[in-house]
């Protein structure tokens, strides 16, 4: 049984089109999949589209075979919102994944994706060609359920497990709850712990865990008082609590609304604008 709702009969080859899509297709179809048991209202054409989009956005062009890679493939991903971690291509991982509920977006080489017959969903020569596809289901008879753009199908196909892959990207479905540590932290149960060793801790800890993090969105430094916390945002009256800075973003508490996501343009741009006053009246003074 598939792990969310996906459109049907979705195929990446198009007249005048790039066939290397394959990426942008199986992210397409990811940010636009739906809970298990609800219509999808995208259609074909509408995924077709959005993958066109991702494409040309990532490449530049709409007709050569350039690949995305697994860098791009998470920055995709990220800009729309998508929570997701990378885990071993090994069936275990995969199988720990799709039992949870996530879908796993998958690379490797064509030539090792099979039927559980053994023979390859492909009419053409796959030699050297990479491949990605979603993987969105643990059959009944031993294989996993995929979502191929290059086999499209009303529903998902059936492929074999043993597949020869270099990426695995486990992709939070909005609709499910509950806590995650992401990959390559530490957390003891009151202390969570970066990758670089910044820790991150009370509310903020909690706030991270809730809301399935990306793992290369580090701390750069601990949790600190600060008043006012946001520097460019009157927030009347609530401006004394903490602040932890990230790769990405920062983070804010105060007792009035707990923790939050920081205005971080407007106090970046409040910054620069500020700077560049300093600047002027630096070069003012020197002349």
């Amino acid at each position: 049984m598939e792990v969310a709702t996906f459109v049907k009969n979705v195929t990446q080859f198009e007249p005048n089109e790039s066939t290397g899509m394959c990426v942008a297709f199986s992210a397409a179809q990811i940010i636009r999949m739906v809970a298990p048991g609800h219509a999808n209202a995208s259609s074909p054409e509408d995924i077709d589209q959005f993958a066109d989009y991702i494409y040309v956005t990532i490449t530049g062009q709409m007709t050569k075979p350039i690949g995305i890679t697994v860098d791009q493939l998470k920055v995709i991903l990220w800009s729309y919102g998508i929570s997701f971690e990378e885990i071993g291509t090994n069936t275990n991982s995969i199988d720990a994944a799709i039992t949870s509920g996530c879908p796993v977006i998958v690379m490797g080489a064509e030539s090792d994706f099979h039927y559980l017959t053994g023979d390859s969903p492909y009419s053409w020569n796959t030699a050297g060609i990479n491949h990605c596809i979603i993987i969105d289901g643990l059959s009944n008879n031993g294989g996993y359920e995929v979502r191929d753009s290059a086999n499209s199908s009303d529903g998902p196909v059936v492929y074999n497990k043993k597949m020869g892959l270099f990426s695995a990207i486990k992709v939070f479905p909005t609709w499910i709850g509950g806590n995650v540590i992401p990959l390559g932290w530490t957390d003891d149960g009151s202390t969570l712990t970066a990758p670089n060793g910044h820790k991150v801790v009370l509310g903020f800890r909690d706030y991270v865990l809730a809301n399935k993090w990306n793992t290369n969105n580090v701390p750069l430094e601990e949790e600190y008082h600060a008043d006012p916390v946001e520097e460019y945002n009157n927030q009347s009256g609530a401006n004394s609590g903490s602040r932890q800075m990230f790769l990405s973003c920062e983070l804010i508490w105060t007792p009035q609304r707990g923790v939050y996501l920081a205005g971080i343009g407007r106090e970046l741009l409040g910054t620069r604008n500020e700077r560049d006053q300093l600047r002027k009246q630096v070069t003012t003074s020197h002349s």
